[in-house]
């Protein structure tokens, strides 16, 4: 955290992930540095996030990701400064994302048909 200049949060939220990104981690990051959340808004600690980027300590941040969605007119990240809030789609991607995801998911399906295992399962135990 101390080193680097932009923190990519791409994180499933756990229990053991919930605000990992919290007060504490975010005062060891180098200062100046950028935040980018495209995983789960609850891996990082809004408050603590807007209160570093007020003071300053953090450059910037862009949020692809919100605890309730579509946010509130009410939320005190619409006024948080150096902060871009991006509606939900970031995976939107036509030319790599989407033909990966459907290839995914109609081979599962066709795994499905055969009675052979599926790739990318969610795994209870871990959370994801």
């Amino acid at each position: 955290m101390r080193r680097a200049d932009f923190i990519f949060v791409a994180a499933p939220l756990t229990p053991a992930s919930r605000h990992l990104l919290g007060k504490d981690m975010l005062a060891a990051a180098k200062t100046g540095a950028g935040l980018i959340n495209v995983g789960r808004a609850g891996v990082v600690d809004y408050e603590a996030l807007c209160a570093a980027l007020t003071s300053g300590a953090l450059s910037g941040a862009v949020l692809d990701v919100f605890e309730q969605e579509p946010l509130p007119a009410t939320s005190p990240l619409w006024t948080t400064p150096n902060l871009i809030l991006m509606p939900h789609c970031s995976s939107d991607d036509s030319e790599h994302y989407m033909p990966l995801t459907l290839d995914l998911a109609f081979g599962n399906l066709q795994r499905l048909i055969d009675g052979r295992p599926l790739r990318n399962r969610v795994d209870p135990a871990r959370g994801y």
